[in-house]
């Protein structure tokens, strides 16, 4: 990170959730250049990627909540998982049942990481907020783009679904 004002507060983030998950090893920080969205990657050296200038496109405590979004996928070993469902999906390429699965894998994991945010950080409408930011930021990049949280760009159905609270998601006191 190159801007001043961001640096403190993603690295803050990195280190609450990875204290928060027990990570044992915390995952490395890349900013890339061009058109990303936030993702993870890579499972013995997990690391977490975002977009140049994220942290002027979104508040301080939406950073925390996409890093914590990400260190979730890295606590649940989802750089494990991904890649093996791909290679299944590969052998299998001429069944397209497999390929649907594929998918429905995807958004589950989205949809697990973002139920496990929720529930550590207590903010529903603040995460809302959060996807409905980078859902802005991603809308416009390329469907071959590296980012493996676009599931919020690809239409307004995926990102009603995964704004829409679960029945394990805690809700507000109601007065």
């Amino acid at each position: 990170f190159d801007v001043e004002s961001g640096v403190a507060d993603v690295r803050d983030a990195l280190d609450t959730w990875s204290h928060r998950l027990l990570l044992r090893r915390k995952p490395d920080l890349r900013v890339m250049d061009g058109g990303v969205s936030p993702f993870s990657s890579g499972a013995l050296r997990p690391v977490i990627c975002l977009p140049k200038g994220i942290e002027q496109r979104v508040r301080p405590e939406a950073l925390g909540l996409i890093v914590g979004h990400e260190c979730i996928h890295v606590a649940r070993g989802d750089g494990w998982w991904r890649p093996a469902e791909r290679a299944i999906a590969d052998v299998l390429w001429f069944n397209p049942f497999a390929w649907a699965i594929r998918r429905e894998l995807d958004l589950a994991r989205e949809l697990a990481c973002d139920e496990a945010v929720v529930a550590a950080s207590s903010s529903r409408r603040a995460y809302a907020r959060t996807l409905r930011d980078v859902a802005g930021m991603v809308s416009g990049l390329s469907p071959h783009a590296p980012a493996t949280a676009k599931s919020i760009g690809r239409g307004s159905r995926l990102l009603t679904i995964r704004m829409t609270p679960t029945p394990h998601t805690p809700r507000p006191p109601t007065h």
